[in-house]
């Protein structure tokens, strides 16, 4: 009797295991299709990489309700659970690919499609956050925003017509300056990117030679210098290249801890970049939710506007599919919800009469 007793509890234990498990299995399934399957992926642009990884760990605690980790016992504190987004910095010109492919769910990238391409392709368009292309050096004596360079410098400079940092266009420029006698390392991107978008925008605009030779794009032909993969590419290159110039966003270039020129702007000034100077800059820009919001904010007026700014712009499907509210809504929290993140980290917040545009645009469609 004793013996049915122990083998009828032995049996009762195992049908309650039978059913924690059971139960266990359909979370950890419900868990995989809300971040797993449906976990969002987005791909592009690196100048912005640094604010889209701290903005997947805030989207991470906002899908948990405002929790920063997963509550005891609810089975959400394994691999699984561990993200809502995944963001891979390739480029900008390859995130463009992704999205346009539904490879990813949505791209980010600083060089604003046309709205024909959009269309073509079933995507919308929206402005995030505006960021400062940074000029940075490797110059031994010299210090923050100390060097002084003009649009026609810098496109001399990066057309090879400039070799030298003790040029006497340069020493023009900087007479208190000790600029060295030696030669100009430049430093470019090797990969196509929206930071080189910007700031070959910014030397088609300010020297009809670099227009007629070069051009503005994601990937050009550089007369000289040497290419490097990624923002953080780059600051490597610099931080370990004497005498060296290179371009790349000023959030990772002020992390590498490199020295920033000042660029002289529309309004003669020289600048450098901050966030009184990228506010100034953005308060002059003019968006067309008509246009897509296809806007540059390169050489804006303002006494104080650093003039090498971009906007970063988020890509994602215009269609009903399953997958593309979920994109949108990534979008608008960023506008929104990521507005103080953005801004911690040193990139411009969008003004809020654009983020009730950006809002209206990220709708579902009709």
């Amino acid at each position: 009797m004793a013996h049915g007793s122990r083998v009828t509890r032995f049996f009762m234990a195992l049908g309650a295991l039978a059913a924690t498990l059971v139960a266990a299995m359909l979370l950890h399934a419900q868990t995989v299709d809300e971040f797993g399957s449906a976990m969002l992926k987005g791909a592009g642009s690196t100048f912005a990489h640094p604010l889209l990884s701290a903005w997947a760990r805030d989207y991470r605690v906002f899908r948990n309700g405002g929790a920063g980790v997963w509550p005891p016992g609810a089975g959400l504190n394994d691999e699984i659970g561990g993200a809502a987004l995944d963001y891979e910095a390739v480029g900008s010109q390859a995130g463009i690919q992704r999205v346009k492919a539904r490879a990813v769910d949505f791209a980010v990238s600083e060089m604003p499609l046309p709205a024909a391409d959009l269309r073509r392709n079933g995507l919308l368009q929206v402005p995030l956050v505006a960021g400062a292309v940074a000029i940075a050096v490797n110059i031994e004596g010299i210090g923050a925003s100390a060097l002084r360079l003009s649009p026609g410098l810098l496109a001399d400079i990066f057309l090879g017509r400039i070799t030298t940092w003790d040029d006497s266009s340069i020493v023009r420029l900087n007479p208190a300056l000790k600029l060295p006698a030696a030669r100009i390392a430049v430093v470019h991107r090797a990969d196509g990117s929206g930071t080189t978008y910007t700031f070959t925008a910014f030397l088609t605009q300010s020297s009809p030679d670099w227009k007629k030779q070069v051009g503005s794009d994601l990937l050009v032909n550089w007369p000289v210098g040497e290419g490097y993969e990624g923002s953080s590419g780059v600051a490597r290159a610099l931080q370990r290249t004497s005498n060296s110039i290179g371009y790349l966003d000023a959030v990772q270039a002020l992390a590498a801890k490199l020295k920033l020129a000042s660029v002289q702007n529309a309004s003669g000034r020289f600048t450098a970049p901050s966030g009184t100077s990228l506010e100034s800059a953005l308060a002059s820009a003019t968006w067309d939710p008509a246009m897509q919001f296809n806007a540059s904010l390169i050489n804006m007026a303002g006494a104080g506007s650093y003039p090498i700014v971009a906007a970063v712009f988020g890509l994602a499907s215009d269609r009903s599919d399953r997958r593309a509210p979920m994109a949108r809504a990534f979008l608008k929290w960023s506008v929104t919800s990521g507005r103080a993140t953005a801004e911690k980290l040193g990139y411009a917040a969008l003004p809020p009469a654009v983020v009730r545009q950006v809002e209206t645009a990220l709708r579902e469609p009709h």
